[in-house]
């Protein structure tokens, strides 16, 4: 291809068999394809409507096929800084997000919800699509990040869910569940000890305060090594418990002295603490279930399968769940929130419960699912400017008997409130980024105005400094 044009040219004598006008992308070469046959080439400059519309004969340049792909396009938004990919069967563009074209039947299938990395895009290999890591902003609500490998939908269609199988009893449940027939006592999750920190950012609302003294000039009491990637502590009375995030395990340790109190392995990795509650330690792991344990010994209360089933990938060099729980969950009105799932756009989307802290009885529960449950395709009617409403995991907060996960409001019943949205504090990258990692670093925080945009048009904007060692 020179300037404008492809030039087709005899392999055995050099000489010219054909050309024609030929695009350049979006701060990007031509695309050019061989696939199914025919030579596709991009013929809109910018490809800012329609592009590849026509396949051609790869001797004499006749447009053999032509094809409308028009839907693949949204008017919102530039073409994607990198050259489009194709397959013997499909043209995958970068428009938007990736947008499948069936060059059979012409059907189109677009995801705004992942994407490929800045002038290379995405990779078609090995049945699978690659998408490495970005640092795009755009579609934030709802979009994948990191380097991702996505394979077909399964031939056995949907996953068949054994609701019976998701408790498990450990060898505390009789005494621990014996509690909620006892007579009620009013737990709501208030913090009765000021110099407890018993969940991730200190409350339900995550504030990162508390009213606790701290000397001016601290000092050294005791200093324990435990090895490996360690998450934010979180403390209850005389316990201190942490996550080893990549060798699964939950320790305790005594505040006074240090000394290891109990060790608990979990079936994968864990992205945050614990939360601690009533004499107990629940924590969600990456292999799909939920965990409580006794805080006094750290035996097993129950274990709570949250994701649908168990099927496993492989994540960061472990395996894992399809569907990872959040490590903390949410403690509020004597309830468990937990949630188990990647994004609402794959694999049957992201469950919510709501459990009975003692027994792990399911009190409520919610799904989000973002596509057409018939067709499977992203629905035009999410659309909002640049932004795809959608789900993602994060840590749940609470703000006025509302929770929230990220910019859903729910109820304390797991239904999504449809009405007005209510200022909360929260991460539009999600509170969950680098846990563990960013301790005394600078984070930006969103205090949410009337609609959330991820990227701060439209919200305000606070710095804030994580100046508490439990953060």
């Amino acid at each position: 291809m020179t300037g404008g044009e492809l030039i087709a040219f005899k392999a055995s004598d050099g000489k010219e068999l054909w050309r024609c006008d030929a695009a350049f992308g979006y701060t990007s070469p031509h695309n050019l394809f061989v696939a199914d046959g025919l030579v596709w080439v991009s013929n809109e400059p910018g490809i800012n409507q329609t592009d590849v519309t026509e396949g051609r004969d790869p001797l004499t340049g006749e447009i053999k096929r032509t094809i409308n792909t028009v839907e693949a396009f949204d008017a919102a938004h530039h073409h994607r800084c990198y050259r489009d990919k194709a397959t013997n069967r499909y043209l995958l563009f970068g428009r938007t997000g990736v947008e499948f074209v069936d060059l059979a039947t012409g059907d189109i299938q677009r995801h705004f919800w992942i994407r490929g990395t800045c002038q290379y895009g995405l990779l078609p290999a090995n049945g699978l699509l690659y998408l490495p890591g970005h640092s795009c902003g755009c579609y934030i609500q709802s979009k994948l990040n990191g380097f991702w490998a996505l394979a077909p939908k399964r031939e056995s269609g949907a996953v068949t869910v054994d609701e019976y199988s998701r408790l498990e009893k450990g060898p505390a449940y009789n005494k621990i569940a014996s509690l909620s027939r006892a007579e009620p006592r009013d737990r709501q999750s208030k913090i009765e000890n000021r110099n407890d920190w018993p969940m991730l950012r200190h409350d339900t609302a995550r504030s990162g305060c508390t009213k606790t003294e701290v000397p001016e000039s601290p000092k050294l009491r005791w200093k324990v090594k435990l090895g490996g990637r360690l998450t934010s502590p979180v403390t209850s009375g005389n316990h201190l418990v942490v996550a080893l995030s990549d060798s699964h395990s939950v320790a305790a340790l005594d505040t006074r002295d240090g000394s290891v109190l109990w060790r608990y392995t979990t079936g994968g990795r864990i992205d945050s603490p614990p939360a601690l509650y009533d004499g107990l330690a629940i924590v969600g792991s990456h292999d799909g279930y939920v965990y409580c344990l006794q805080l006094s010994d750290g035996q097993l209360v129950w274990r709570f399968r949250a994701a649908p089933a168990d099927r496993r990938s492989v994540a960061f060099g472990q395996i894992e769940s399809v569907w990872p729980a959040v490590g903390s969950v949410l403690l509020n009105n004597d309830s468990v929130y937990c949630t188990a799932g990647r994004t609402s756009y794959l694999d049957g989307g992201i469950t919510l419960f709501r459990l009975d802290p003692r027994t792990a009885g399911v009190l409520a529960r919610n799904q989000f699912y973002s596509r057409d449950l018939e067709t499977g395709k992203q629905p035009d009617s999410l659309l909002e400017d640049v932004e795809l409403p959608g789900a993602l995991p994060d840590i749940l907060t609470v703000e006025k008997d509302n929770i929230f996960l990220r910019d859903k409001r729910l109820g304390a019943d797991c239904t999504e409130y449809k009405g007005s949205y209510l200022p909360h504090l929260y991460s539009s990258a999600g509170l969950l980024i680098r846990q563990g990692k960013r301790l005394g670093r600078r984070r930006q925080i969103s205090t949410e105005r009337k609609n959330p945009c991820p990227r701060g048009r439209r919200c305000i904007r606070l710095q804030v400094q994580r100046r508490t060692g439990c953060g």
